[in-house]
């Protein structure tokens, strides 16, 4: 729908008139619809009044149709303009009734009414409700029944390529809406607010900060595992924070946990992976009597192809002594953890994992694309290695353990020392967490490669991921020491 199109009102009775003579030259309204390539329910509204602004081309069309002049036309604007003018005039008559502050005082008189109707767990009983009524018409499978219902109807409107059409669509009205630079204005406008409702200062209070932790629910995988320990009068604290290692379930609690449940719906892309790999390796360094457990996403499928667990995440965590489950499958061996948690025994379920040749080939094919991929930074990096008389391999994919490889920024041997750099500008959280991961992983399988990791962003060491990555790394060169003097120093440093 064009906002810019030019919408005409015309005499109320003449276009019951025009409309009315125009569906009767038809033998069903769906054909009239048809021919002007508008629903029946537009045309509907059209005939009846309920539409007073009427697309300009398609009153043409019915003249034209029906062989009449057009009629007089009272007052024409665009559909941006009458938009606009109705929200105005919305506005003014809410601000009129309930004073400057009317959003707040509907949506409290929303959330009373709705607990004067439901009690105080409104928003749960209401959201149960939608999910029963689900249920009871597509079955319990009724997620995956309205995904595809939804699917099928895109697949019906744009074809096949529904994603992309659909994801180009979407970022076009981004673009006309915020310009060229959209994602960069999205991300100021959602760290405005995040510091607006949440704290002063975004930078200097980490993500996971009490404050915000505290407020934050479960997910709903998280939310099944703890209605099952409930319904098995298990003890337990969920949504635990200590220190800057996040908890989801601790059994029996925090004090002295004799399992740990991680639990991630999330796809497992590389990115995912690492992140995830380095909580667990915090969990167990800080519990490392407590028996851990991952239930996670192993396997993802879309449009765009599948996603599975690397071979590479699943040795690390088999070393780290974490046993690692597939949250898909959790149907599976969900009685047997229940029982061994009563027993208060170790939970023993040995899930094979099968890793195809292909998704060990993408590994190496990953590793060499990325690898030819050099951003300025990484450019820069190289430029003064070649400066202070280094011999770098420049962006190097690295086999990190059977057939699994990993890409480093930059890479030499010096004096016998493997070295290898990562540069990254990000002040993300989960960048830095992943990049931590993604060096830990490395370090437990080639703990003779030592890292030294740039941080070119000022604002970094204000990120709680910093302490992390600090912890992980031999070496942290921030922005302002990234130069000859300083990366010399560094080199000799990691010789001694």
């Amino acid at each position: 729908m064009d906002k810019n199109e030019l919408r005409v009102m015309i005499d109320e009775s003449k276009q019951k008139e025009i409309f009315g003579e125009f569906i009767n030259r038809f033998s069903k309204d769906i054909e009239a619809a048809k021919f002007l390539g508008i629903s029946k329910y537009t045309l509907s509204d059209y005939k009846n009044n309920k539409t007073r602004y009427i697309s300009k081309n398609i009153l043409g069309k019915v003249t034209i149709y029906l062989n009449i002049k057009m009629p007089f036309v009272i007052e024409s604007k665009t559909l941006k303009e009458i938009r606009k003018s109705m929200a105005n005039k919305a506005t003014k008559a809410l601000q009129e009734r309930y004073g400057d502050n009317w959003k707040n005082v509907l949506q409290t008189g929303s959330r009373l009414a709705l607990e004067k109707k439901y009690g105080k767990e409104a928003y749960k009983i209401i959201t149960k409700r939608g999910f029963d009524s689900s249920k009871l018409k597509y079955g319990d499978n009724w997620r995956k029944e309205l995904s595809k219902k939804g699917t099928d109807s895109l697949k019906e409107k744009y074809g096949e390529r529904w994603f992309d059409i659909t994801l180009k669509k979407g970022r076009k009205v981004l673009e006309n809406k915020y310009g060229v630079t959209w994602q960069k204005k999205l991300s100021n406008i959602g760290r405005s607010a995040h510091n607006k409702k949440y704290i002063r200062n975004f930078n200097k209070i980490p993500l996971f900060h009490k404050s915000i932790f505290a407020k934050r629910k479960p997910t709903q995988s998280e939310q099944f595992i703890i209605d099952c320990l409930k319904k098995n009068n298990i003890p337990f604290e969920s949504n635990v924070l200590i220190g800057e290692v996040e908890l989801d379930i601790v059994i029996p609690n925090r004090q002295n946990p004799k399992y740990i449940i991680e639990i991630s719906d999330a796809k497992p892309t590389t990115y995912n992976q690492r992140e995830k790999a380095l909580q667990l390796f915090y969990q167990k360094r800080l519990f490392p009597k407590s028996q851990i457990v991952a239930l996670l996403r192993t396997q993802f499928s879309d449009n765009k192809g599948n996603l599975s667990l690397h071979k590479i995440t699943k040795d690390f965590l088999d070393e780290e002594g974490i046993l690692l489950l597939s949250l898909q499958n959790i149907d599976d061996y969900l009685l047997e953890i229940m029982n061994a948690i009563k027993k208060n025994e170790n939970i023993k379920i040995n899930e094979q994992f099968v890793f195809s040749k292909v998704s060990i080939a993408s590994s190496k094919k990953g590793s060499l694309f990325q690898s030819k991929q050099i951003n300025k930074n990484e450019k820069q990096l190289h430029d003064l290695l070649l400066k202070i008389g280094a011999f770098p391999f420049g962006a190097l994919p690295f086999e990190v353990k059977d057939d699994s490889f990993i890409c480093f920024d930059n890479y030499e041997e010096y004096n016998g020392k493997k070295i290898a750099y990562e540069i990254n500008s990000s002040r993300s959280y989960n960048s830095l967490r992943a990049l931590a991961g993604k060096i830990l992983i490395c370090k437990k399988f080639k703990p003779d490669i030592k890292f030294v990791v740039i941080l070119t962003n000022p604002s970094v060491t204000n990120n709680t991921s910093f302490s992390f990555l600090s912890d992980i790394v031999d070496k942290v060169i921030l922005n302002r020491d990234f130069n000859k003097d300083y990366l010399i120093a560094v080199r000799n440093e990691l010789l001694s």
